[in-house]
């Protein structure tokens, strides 16, 4: 499939389908099933005038990103673990009540907060951070295949959100409000689907 006529099927759902969440999920379907319109979207004529703004991530491109970023990301990732923005166990115990939402039968036996009150934070930045990050490292490194997988899957779905909200106006404060509400719904609703879970987001 050659790039104009994967535009056409593209610019279809946008033209057809004017709720973005809709669309990011008729886009993310349309890319699953023929991942020949998704590839061909990346092959954009190199001209002025460009007839996408951004098809969407490339999946070999982010993978390659992220296994060469974290390479290169042991010291970080120490220094991270050893000096956290914030108190790890305080901010976790803060988000008790989201986690009660979520995980009602833990929460009910009260196993979840007794379990961080019990944890041992200075052991754990010491097991963590006692090879350099080397273990962090090497362990990505060692799953570079499931990243590829990961990555592969999620490309559709992050280009179905992104060209959904492209496709939304901005030229006013509520309508740039809209495209952020609307970002914030194509995640979730990403989450969602990879869980198996339908609905509504909020």
């Amino acid at each position: 499939m050659d790039f104009n006529s994967a535009n056409t099927l593209r610019q279809r759902i946008l033209d057809e389908t004017r709720d973005p969440m809709a669309a990011a999920a008729a886009l993310t379907e349309l890319f699953e099933q023929h991942p020949e319109v998704y590839d061909a979207l990346h092959m954009q004529p190199g001209v002025s005038g460009l007839i996408i703004n951004n098809p969407g991530p490339d999946a070999n491109l982010m993978t390659e990103k992220y296994l060469r970023n974290t390479q290169n990301a042991g010291p970080s990732y120490v220094a991270g673990m050893q000096n956290p923005r914030r108190d790890p166990k305080a901010a976790a115990l803060r988000a008790k009540g989201k986690w009660k939402d979520r995980m009602q039968q833990a929460i009910q036996h009260d196993t979840w907060a007794k379990g961080i009150q019990g944890a041992d934070y200075q052991e754990a930045v010491r097991i963590a951070t006692e090879d350099g990050g080397a273990a962090y490292t090497s362990g990505i490194q060692k799953r570079a295949g499931k990243v590829a997988k990961v990555f592969t899957e999620l490309a559709p779905h992050f280009a179905g959100v992104s060209q959904a909200i492209q496709n939304m106006p901005q030229d006013t404060d509520g309508q740039r409000e809209q495209r952020l509400l609307a970002a914030r719904r194509g995640m979730i609703q990403i989450g969602q689907r990879r869980r198996g879970i339908g609905g509504a987001t909020s």
